[in-house]
């Protein structure tokens, strides 16, 4: 289970930096969101550059969820997977809400 959280942690790196570099476009797999009409990709794009220390501490806890689930004993690990768990769903949110703000400011903006 260790193994798995690591991996995933390491993914979501590998697509923060995609994103921050400009690789990943709007519409491309992190860029799943409804958009609306009046969105442009500009916006879209720093909106998701703006989640990008989020997505960074998502990893971050999913790699530390990972490896304390290597080397803690075993009737630990519930503990550890429902406290990560909810470390995560919160930085998913924040890190939402800041996309969402970016959109809009961006947005207006223009």
């Amino acid at each position: 289970m260790g193994y798995f959280y690591i991996a995933v942690g390491l993914l979501i790196v590998l697509m923060n930096v995609l994103t921050y570099r400009g690789v990943l476009n709007p519409r491309s797999l992190n860029g799943l969101r409804r958009r609306q009409p009046g969105d442009s990709d500009a916006a879209w794009r720093a909106g998701l550059r703006a989640a990008v220390p989020f997505g960074l501490t998502i990893a971050a806890i999913a790699i530390l969820m990972g490896s304390l689930l290597l080397v803690i004993p075993q009737h630990t690990t519930q503990g550890v997977i429902f406290g990560g768990s909810i470390l995560l769903v919160i930085a998913a949110l924040l890190a939402i809400r800041r996309l969402d703000r970016t959109v809009k400011r961006v947005r207006v903006s223009e």
